[in-house]
């Protein structure tokens, strides 16, 4: 029987979320390393499990024609560590450190060895010194080309985003770096752990880093969800409260009863009103019974005042502007893309993806803006509508969302901002 690629794995995660454990032990050992290379192994095993957990969340959008998820997972851990590691210069200095740890030892060494390994460490610190002056975006296509070895092809599916743009990234970082096609070469020699060899993770590093993954597919944020037999699960809510793309977090003493009780009495009203729902019964204060289903990775959010995230996409706002009218954004719960603004365009039937606040654009690259268009495709290709349409709720005009995406959302704002 042949083993089931990459692919046929996160497909079947969809249903069973046991299977993505899987990709884990096939492909945790590689991105240790790259993490390794690009902030130290101590730094990289901390947000091994991350990685995972962020590439779990967003597996809906998996292309399933790519056999192998590896290009995938060092897109999702290039984008982590712009959330890890804010600043540029944080990364920056992870890297010096990396290549401050391979000291030249010339004791029984030749004298050309020495040598040989003195140049390439000096190598390695005019490289990191490089490295300041340019943007996250082209730093990152650089390393996973030079580093680990992508293809044009590789680094667009790792990166999301055409062919095109990485070949135009790469030209601007040669012409930056003056590095011709021979200056590549130079840069692969000089990854870190061609001068000292980073060890692979130990195996009780693995053990704890699936662990701790394998719980977190249970539990969120803010949420705990457990198998309750009979095609059931009991959801717990935390007094934990996140913002700012997960950056902020806080505890609420009594939160979760509050969230609990919200949300049986939306349920309650929409079954009601003859829109079915998971929702089964209230279990106690801050826990109720639902029927296990895939979660739809959209999010609503109704604004009555300015704050948060439109404030960087509409700066001329004035914190605590109030809306004569609610202001309504859809988001998609992606943390690898930093849960990106959406609009539904149904006329000319393509969906776009804004970058939605400016952590975001700061993880993004030093070129990228709160509000700028990350891109878009057609909304028959679109694998989150092509669920809805499956379970034959395919919206047929922005209305049935309840929204009308960022127009919406922005002019939308702008309009009852003049207003006031």
């Amino acid at each position: 029987m042949n083993e089931p690629s990459d692919a046929d794995l996160i497909r079947e995660s969809l249903d069973d979320p046991a299977r993505f454990g899987e990709i884990f032990d096939r492909h945790a050992q590689a991105i240790y390393r790259f993490l390794g290379r690009r902030v130290g192994p101590d730094d990289g095993g901390d947000v091994l499990s991350d990685v995972f957990l962020a590439a779990f969340e967003s597996r809906q959008r998996y292309a399933a024609k790519v056999p192998t998820a590896l290009p995938w997972l060092y897109g999702i851990a290039s984008n982590l560590l712009g959330k890890h590691f804010r600043k540029r210069a944080s990364e920056l200095r992870a890297l010096e450190r990396v290549v401050g740890l391979t000291q030249v030892d010339g004791a029984g060494a030749a004298d050309d060895a020495v040598a040989a390994s003195v140049d390439a460490q000096v190598h390695v610190r005019s490289l990191a010194a490089s490295l300041k002056e340019l943007p996250v975006a082209e730093r990152d296509v650089l390393l996973l080309h030079a580093w680990e070895g992508l293809t044009y092809h590789e680094l667009a599916v790792a990166l999301d985003i055409p062919i095109g743009t990485v070949r135009s990234r790469l030209n601007r970082t040669r012409r930056k770096l003056r590095a011709g096609v021979d200056e590549i070469d130079r840069v692969r020699a000089a990854r870190p752990d061609r001068l000292s060899p980073i060890a692979e993770a130990a195996p009780a590093v693995l053990h704890r880093e699936k662990e701790k993954l394998m719980h977190l597919l249970t539990e969120g944020k803010t949420k705990i969800v457990e198998d309750a037999g009979n095609g059931e699960v009991l959801i717990r809510s935390k007094d934990d409260i996140t913002a700012s793309d997960g950056a902020k977090h806080d505890v609420l003493v009594g939160k979760a009863a509050a969230s609990t009780r919200t949300t049986g009495n939306i349920f309650r009203l929409l079954e009601r009103s003859g829109i079915p729902t998971h929702f089964v019964d209230r279990v106690d204060d801050v826990t109720f019974r639902a029927r296990n289903v895939q979660m739809i990775p959209l999010e609503l959010v109704a604004r009555r005042y300015a704050t948060g995230g439109i404030m960087d996409r509409l700066p001329q706002l004035r914190d605590g502007t109030v809306f004569e009218e609610l202001v309504f954004e859809m988001f998609e719960k992606d943390d690898a893309n930093h849960d990106p603004l959406l609009q539904f365009d149904f006329e000319a039937g393509v969906l776009r993806r804004y970058v939605p606040n400016a952590r975001a654009a700061e993880a993004l690259g030093a070129d990228v803006d709160a509000g700028d268009l990350l891109g878009e495709e057609p909304i028959a290709e679109e694998p989150v509508l092509r669920r809805l349409a499956g379970a034959g709720r395919a919206p047929s005009g922005p209305h049935r969302l309840g929204i009308r995406g960022h127009r919406v959302g922005v002019e939308g704002a702008r309009r009852r901002v003049r207003r006031l």
